[in-house]
């Protein structure tokens, strides 16, 4: 292959984890962003990385202006900030369970919902980087706070009222459905045929039964709780937090029990794609 030199250059190879499953991996000397959503504006984390950048810099120039030799300054105060911060530095499995025990025990955040993290946008020390850089003034960020915390209730609200009724109105019936017909089937054997054993329809059809009596007490407790979470007002972070701990804990108890039944009920009577169809087109 002729590429026009006759000598290539020395190139070193990139020994970081480029950890690819991240939505934002930082990745040697500089941030990646991968395939963010359709509704997600980058211009939030790059406003807070750009003015972090900028802070940094900022105390970079403080140390070094003015001395004398200026390389070594700068080297010193490289090893300083390496020393200060090196406990953020971890090369290794960031989804392990060990790494959330080591990360706690270096004092790093772990914040693990939505509601446990905006906060941080209005404590003081995030209110002064923000000023200092005449970025965000405290007014700003509180109404960026407060703005974040109403969309998520929302979000949530409007999803948890989707998947109530899409399950009173599909899901159930469709279940309801299939159990009546096990049952006719059930009786019309034993019509046929006294005596005979129907083990494997009865036993589907007392699943089917538990699972449509199931799916009625989440869907009881997942209506009590939006109820409850719509009833707050005024304080948007306390909303937040009862979509989260609360509305959300109950779709994920009624999303397991119907997707249960998705393994049982006849896909010609399954209102919605099943997993099979969305993942392996079957």
């Amino acid at each position: 292959m002729d590429l026009g030199v006759a000598t290539l250059p020395a190139l070193l190879k990139d020994n970081t984890d480029r950890n690819r499953t991240s939505p934002l991996a930082f990745t040697g000397n500089k941030f990646e962003f991968r395939m963010p959503g359709s509704a997600v504006n980058l211009s939030d984390i790059n406003t807070v990385i750009n003015t972090a950048m900028a802070k940094a810099l900022s105390n970079f120039l403080a140390y070094v202006e003015g001395a004398n030799d200026f390389e070594e300054a700068a080297r010193a105060w490289v090893k300083k900030t390496l020393i200060e911060r090196k406990r953020i530095i971890f090369n290794g499995d960031g989804y392990s369970d060990e790494w959330k025990a080591e990360a706690q025990r270096r004092g790093l955040l772990n914040l693990t919902s939505t509601p446990d993290a905006i906060p941080v946008m209005i404590e003081q020390k995030s209110i002064d980087l923000f000023k200092e850089f005449e970025v965000l003034n405290e007014a700003e960020i509180q109404s960026r706070y407060e703005v974040k915390l109403e969309q998520y209730s929302k979000i949530l609200n409007i999803e948890g009222k989707t998947m109530s009724h899409m399950t009173r109105r599909k899901i159930l019936p469709a279940v309801t459905e299939f159990a009546g017909m096990i049952a006719s089937t059930i009786v019309a054997k034993k019509a046929a045929c006294p005596g005979i054993e129907c083990t494997a329809d009865e036993e589907l059809l007392q699943s089917l039964n538990d699972g449509a009596n199931a799916i009625g007490k989440h869907l009881k407790a997942l209506d009590s709780d939006i109820e409850h979470a719509q009833s707050i007002s005024g304080d948007w972070l306390a909303s937040a937090r009862a979509y989260h701990d609360e509305v959300l804990q109950s779709m994920t108890s009624l999303r397991e029990v119907v997707d249960g039944m998705e393994g049982l009920v006849s896909t010609k009577l399954w209102p919605v794609p099943t997993y099979n169809k969305i993942l392996f087109y079957i």
